[in-house]
């Protein structure tokens, strides 16, 4: 039931009520560690200690500027494109100049990410039109910006002037310039004239424009392309986009030699790695490309074995068969067919559940799986998804963290799929409802799990426990304190209840009931051992006498205080401690 206490020290670092002194902003080590958790791969958990802790820009502007640089950083590790547009247009308008053009800037590159070159160009050129003489450096990178913006539109023409131009006052020798020169020759059909603008290019980027330029050249062998694609891939903390786009490169490669099952492996690779949204024209694999793939290949396969369509038994057979004998390529492309052309509907979710538990096994496979079924016109909305896909589909989303496309799709579906236990699917349904903003109908879910007494004892109470902290961490405390006094109605360990009147005292301290917050904080403190001073109890005493000051009782408050300088060594927690019992003498005094 328990979450871990707050650490005592934070605890006397936190300001007392009335806080007499503005909130200092977060160390710099605060941020870094929040960066290292991001790079340890947890990116949700660092968004989400971003969201505590970030200091306000109001009374901190630089920090909150160096913090969000930060997060914007990880949205674009993650190809939360949408997230740093939205993140761009929330920023206050009294940013810094330099900073709102750097956010700007980001946001231009997120616009052509998703697709959407007309909105990216239109703050390319506010930029632009704004750029002062010491911006040289930028006002090249949005012009080229603008060149891509064209590229993503398919306006060739446009390109190829506004490239001529950046050549005229940047020249020829200009790296930046030669790649997008070889871009647009691609585009163009020039793959000749591309090779010989790319060649000898060092940057990473180049690799696969080159490689592609020698395959439809002619400059470079089917061979040499495949083993030059994979050494690029070896490098290390190459960026997700290109490594896709080194994969498209094999994918196109493996056509050219009519490798089909090769060819699938590397689409697979290239759209788990982008999400589903292709670098450029060039690099075009997307869902319907590989869904078409599966199926042509599947159907050959079929052939071979003398397979009918309408014969559902048999192909479920052959592709249970494969599976069990190891050949899970093989499997997945006959579970594509049977879940594209079965006109069954619980056939259609068993070969659909089966081909996604074989995506999920491949190396980032949620993703792969995220984009085969998301935003996809073979799945024109929510219901046209197999069932158990949505279900699989709301997991992946809330370890994304996009909250409100995973309620969209739990909306759709009314029972827990099969094998998975109803109190463990409802809880996720609550959690869902309650952090898309649908407090009443989640706080309903849980109200009607315990009036039913569905949650036993345990790790089930634990984990509506959980669900329960989320309605306090969203300052729903009403909502909370419902659900706190049912769970109190129970007959609870000792240890548990000490735990639930801390969290209650919380709420009870949220909503300005501060005297009936002491009694409750106190009752934690004391409730194992009156005169418990462990870590547990230090901290329910600390948040005791911060709620007794605000009921207007400071010389309780101050006999609290007192009690924990008695047994704190620290130096640094006794001058907090000190400070703390002056300022509640001086107000008593006034």
């Amino acid at each position: 039931m328990s979450r871990l206490p707050f650490l005592f020290l934070l605890c006397f670092l936190a300001a007392l009520p009335g806080r007499p002194l503005a909130a200092e902003a977060p160390p710099d080590g605060a941020l870094a560690a929040i960066e290292s958790l991001a790079q340890a791969g947890a990116p949700q958990l660092a968004l989400q200690q971003l969201d505590q802790e970030q200091p306000s820009f109001d009374t901190h502007p630089a920090a909150w500027m160096r913090w969000e640089q930060a997060r914007i950083r990880i949205l674009q590790a993650q190809g939360d494109w949408a997230g740093i547009v939205a993140r761009a247009g929330a920023a206050p308008a009294e940013v810094a100049p330099a900073f709102r053009r750097w956010l700007d800037t980001q946001a231009a590159r997120a616009h052509l990410a998703l697709g959407q070159p007309q909105a990216a160009r239109s703050l390319l050129r506010r930029l632009l039109w704004s750029a002062g003489e010491d911006e040289a450096q930028a006002f090249a990178v949005w012009r080229r910006l603008v060149i891509r913006s064209y590229l993503r539109e398919g306006r060739l023409a446009d390109a190829r002037s506004a490239l001529l131009r950046y050549r005229q006052d940047y020249g020829e020798g200009d790296e930046a310039w030669r790649l997008l020169s070889g871009e647009v020759l691609l585009r163009s059909g020039d793959a000749d004239a591309a090779w010989k603008v790319l060649d000898g290019l060092e940057r990473p980027q180049a690799e696969p424009l080159r490689l592609l330029a020698g395959l439809r050249s002619g400059r470079l062998g089917a061979k040499a392309v495949l083993k030059r694609a994979r050494k690029a891939l070896e490098a290390e903390d190459l960026p997700a986009a290109l490594r896709a786009s080194l994969w498209d490169v094999i994918a196109q490669t493996k056509a050219k030699v009519e490798d089909r099952p090769g060819r699938i492996l590397a689409l697979e690779r290239a759209l788990a790695l982008s999400g589903g949204r292709p670098a450029d024209a060039l690099f075009s694999a997307d869902a319907e490309t590989l869904w078409t793939a599966w199926l042509d290949w599947g159907q050959a396969v079929g052939n071979e074995a003398q397979l009918l369509m309408g014969q559902d038994e048999a192909w479920y057979f052959a592709a249970t068969e494969a599976l069990e004998n190891r050949h899970p390529l093989r499997a997945r492309v006959l579970f594509a067919v049977l879940g594209e052309t079965t006109t069954d509907t619980h056939r259609r979710d068993l070969a659909h559940d089966y081909l996604a538990m074989l995506i999920e096994d491949l190396p980032d496979g949620g993703d792969l799986l995220l984009a085969l079924y998301l935003d996809n016109p073979r799945f024109p909305d929510d219901l046209s998804i197999p069932a158990p896909i949505r279900h699989r589909l709301i997991d992946r989303l809330l370890a994304r963290g996009d909250i409100p496309r995973a309620a969209r799709l739990m909306k759709t579906l009314d029972r827990p799929p099969a094998g998975r236990d109803r109190l463990d699917w409802a809880l996720r349904r609550a959690r869902v409802q309650i952090l898309a903003g649908e407090v009443e109908a989640g706080a309903a879910v849980l109200t009607g799990l315990l009036d039913r007494g569905e949650v036993p004892d345990g790790p089930a109470l634990d984990r509506l426990m959980q669900v329960i902290f989320d309605l306090q961490k969203l300052g729903e405390h009403e909502q909370a304190l419902a659900l706190l006094g049912q769970v109190a109605q129970r007959e609870l360990q000792p240890a548990k209840r000490r735990e639930l009147a801390f969290w209650t005292a919380e709420s009870e301290e949220a909503l300005g009931h501060h005297a009936r917050a002491a009694r409750l904080y106190l009752f934690s403190a004391t409730a194992l051992d009156p005169f418990a001073m462990n870590p547990w109890a230090q901290t329910a005493r600390y948040h005791a006498a911060r709620a007794l000051a605000d009921a207007g009782f400071p010389a309780d408050a101050m006999r609290q205080l007192r009690r924990l300088l008695a047994v704190t060594k620290d130096p640094a927690r006794r001058a907090v401690l000190e400070h703390e019992i002056r300022r509640l003498q001086g107000s008593a005094v006034r």
